[in-house]
């Protein structure tokens, strides 16, 4: 019996119960924007005014479209309350997809982030969503009446056998989900949860958003699956739980051992629950985390059941199994051992498909296409029955048996086991396609006679076309066999080498990755495979359509290895940074009387970006004494900290003491090329996050002669994706104190003038917004 009527009832009573709680966060390029239930719940609201302006209706439709946003989740949450329905679309359809979806479904809206538009329909930006609903004040109706068995959502499956159908899911379906969850699976108050699969995914929706949502958790949505980044986020936002599809999973354990680091240094004490879906995770994947203390919770299901059909629990928990049935559905196996489904998860239809839907659902039975059996109550799925073999002499053969055991040969990165004329066949992507036959002859030791492998091929791409939540497109595979691929050589170079699977085309140094098919796709798979395989980080922007192979190679020879330094954020480094400000501040007014003008512009401002021109050596500890806040100076890797080491020993250890003690002093940390430029934009954001603010110097050098020098760029680029207030900052008096090449102090005076805060650059470019914040310290 379910306790509430809609979904739109459900999302609002937690509005209102967790107002002054955190709720969801972006976890962006360089830090995480975060709403209160509050801030979202108007955000809702808003966008619920929006609608109505569009003349959107109950059960009117719509298409939403995007990555991983609280944009998106606005306008999902918005069309719930509102009564319409939400047809999500995954982010990387392509337009042909999107054009036949809404010839099927008639939206009367598009929301998207892609600048995508159709003839007839209202298009909606959804990265400028919250620009967009400023200019609409917040619904004041109530959500709509909805009852259980009015429609939701119309969820597009990607589908593994080339045939997509809509999906027509209920308030019931999702509400029945939600709610046994809750009762099945008990989550501690405050959890963090990082949820890595794609919103338009259903799984995502129930599991990883509303689920933690409505019992008043943190969610954190991510779109860069790049491991080294996700472990990062998982560190420093202290994460607990991940919502993610296998593949991450596994990436997250290569990345543990190809760092040597055990997942308790990688991830931190509290990361302790993993739950995977949308495919089979390999049950030595779950050994693996579990010998590490982190749970992995492993369920059952599929879009037509919204979503799950069974889940294991931690109280009953069978590694290998998919759990037991949720309760209150009925779960059977049929002819063939096909698991069928009857209850309150059952999908209504598929949208505008009778022969489909007839097919699927037999006398109120969902026929699920895959093949289980129970032992002692917990489902075991055997493979999909469409993927059976059926063998000249009769036999039936489970690929997924196969496929597990060449998965454990030497050089075998993953399997796909087909039938071919009738008998099993395998496609192997390999380390070393010249060790395809010994794998073969490995695996037929360890198999029975029906399951031996009589014919294989290699797959000469990277990797095998999936869905995109990790499964195989079998389909796909077999119609990929019969064509040649292009002619590769393994090259003696790791980076080329990758490079060359990636873009699926041979390759020589003068090469423009461009023109040999690296679109903003393959560009994000080539950094990562860099990474998953190499260990080599390469930021995204700095490939562009003039990279060449050679300059390829120098990125990767260049790419930083040097971990970042925290230690100077550790409780011990804030307990002795107290009595050492002091003791710097009393030296230096021995030596300089300080005149503070206008401070009560910064006070009541949370954390923000200070900029300031520079004069002398001391500004960044005069400012500091003026300023009631933890702050944070980025300065030079080299000069400052000694990265990378200085050739002449003495100069070494110098700068190597210099950089401790500022950087336990002040908090000082190095931001440059040295470090990676994006680690150390990245870095910022962290430290803003958590509530210092920062001090910048953006001319770069100390003034020659104490006037203001140009400001560079970068302090436009922070400004812009920040997202916090600038206040400009000017010093006076210090040059003649302590000036650029003097190593003593003159006795003298300074005046430190605060600035009013720059909250908003609107349409400015980056250069721009260098040029306004230096126009605004010369004011001063």
């Amino acid at each position: 019996m379910l306790k509430e009527v809609s979904v739109g009832n459900l999302l609002d009573k937690a509005f209102a119960k967790f107002s002054d709680s955190q709720s969801v966060g972006d976890v962006g390029r360089y830090r995480v924007y975060s709403k209160t239930y509050q801030q979202f719940s108007d955000a809702v609201k808003r966008c619920r005014s929006l609608l109505q302006s569009l003349k959107l209706k109950e059960d009117d439709r719509i298409l939403l479209l995007g990555v991983n946003s609280t944009n998106w989740l606005t306008v999902f949450f918005a069309c719930i309350q509102e009564g319409i329905v939400v047809v999500p679309l995954d982010a990387q359809s392509r337009p042909e997809f999107v054009a036949a979806v809404q010839k099927q479904v008639a939206a009367k809206a598009f929301f998207n982030d892609r600048g995508m538009r159709m003839q007839g329909v209202q298009t909606v930006d959804v990265e400028a969503l919250d620009e967009t609903i400023k200019a609409h004040a917040p619904a004041q109706a109530p959500v709509a009446k909805r009852v259980p068995s009015d429609i939701l959502e119309i969820v597009y499956t990607s589908g593994t056998t080339g045939s997509p159908k809509g999906v027509v899911l209920t308030n019931k379906n999702i509400l029945y989900n939600v709610e046994t969850l809750i009762e099945m699976v008990k989550l501690p108050a405050g959890l963090r949860v990082l949820s890595a699969l794609p919103l338009s995914h259903l799984f995502q929706q129930v599991v990883g958003i509303l689920y933690p949502f409505v019992l008043g958790e943190k969610i954190h949505l991510i779109n860069n699956l790049k491991p080294s980044f996700v472990a990062e986020t998982i560190k420093t936002r202290r994460i607990h739980a991940l919502i993610t599809v296998p593949g991450v999973i596994e990436s997250l354990k290569n990345h543990c051992e190809r760092a040597k680091l055990s997942p308790l240094k990688a991830f931190g004490w509290q990361f302790r629950l993993i739950g995977a879906g949308g495919a089979a995770t390999p049950v030595e994947l779950i050994q693996w985390w579990k010998r590490h203390g982190v749970k992995v919770i492993e369920g059952y299901g599929m879009t037509e059941c919204g979503p799950l059909i069974s889940l294991n629990t931690f109280k009953a928990y069978a590694i290998g199994s998919v759990g037991k049935p949720l309760p209150g559905i009925q779960v059977k196996l049929g002819a063939n051992d096909e698991i069928l489904v009857k209850g309150e998860n059952v999908m209504l239809e598929y949208y505008k498909n009778p022969k489909a839907t007839k097919e699927a659902i037999r006398d109120g039975w969902l026929r699920t296409g895959d093949q289980g059996e129970f032992i002692d109550g917990f489902l075991f799925i055997k493979g999909r029955i469409s993927d059976i073999i059926k063998t000249s002499s009769g036999l039936k053969i489970h690929p997924s048996d196969i496929e597990a055991v060449l998965n454990r040969q030497n050089s075998v990165i993953e399997s796909c086991v087909v039938q071919k004329s009738n008998k099993v066949h395998a496609v192997l992507l390999l380390e070393d396609a010249k060790k395809a036959k010994a794998v073969v002859e490995s695996a037929n030791k360890q198999l029975q006679g029906g399951q031996k492998i009589a014919a294989f091929t290699v797959w000469p791409y990277r990797e095998f076309p999936k869905t995109p939540t990790g499964k195989i497109r079998k389909f796909n595979v077999l119609e990929q066999m019969g064509k040649k691929a292009p002619a590769i050589k393994k090259s003696a170079d790791p980076v080329l080498d990758v490079a060359q699977r990636v873009l699926n085309a041979p390759l020589k140094p003068s090469d423009k990755l461009a023109q040999k098919g690296m679109d903003s796709l393959a560009r994000v798979e080539l950094v990562a495979a860099l990474e998953q395989e190499l260990g080599i980080e390469i930021e995204e922007t700095q490939l562009d359509d003039s990279t060449s192979v050679a300059q390829l190679r120098t990125l990767a020879r260049q790419a930083p290895v040097d971990e970042f330094p925290r230690w100077q954020l550790s409780w011990w480094a804030a307990v002795i940074r107290v009595p050492l400000r002091l003791l710097v501040r009393g030296i230096i007014r021995i030596f300089v009387k300080t005149a503070c003008a206008q401070a009560d512009r910064i006070r009541g401002v949370g954390p923000c970006i200070i900029v300031a021109n520079h004069i002398s050596a001391w500004d960044g500890p005069v400012i500091a004494s003026c300023l009631n806040r933890n702050l944070a100076i980025p300065a030079l890797p080299d000069y400052v900290f000694n990265i990378p080491p200085h050739k002449n020993p003495f100069v070494s250890a110098w700068r190597t003491f210099v950089g401790g003690f500022v950087a336990l002093t002040y908090a000082c940390y190095p931001f440059g090329k040295e470090m990676g430029v994006e680690r150390s934009i990245r870095y910022t954001g962290e430290l803003l996050d958590k509530g210092y603010s920062i001090l910048i110097f953006p001319e770069g050098t100390r003034s020659k002669d104490g006037s203001v020098q140009e400001f560079r760029e970068g302090i436009g680029i922070l400004a812009h994706v920040m997202r916090v207030p600038v206040i400009p900052i000017r010093t006076e008096g210090l040059f003649h104190v302590l000036p650029a090449g003097r190593k003593w102090p003159k006795m003298g005076a300074c005046a430190v003038n605060i600035g009013a805060p720059q909250k908003e650059f609107p349409r400015m470019s980056t250069l721009e917004i260098a040029k306004q914040l230096e126009e605004a310290v010369r004011k001063l």
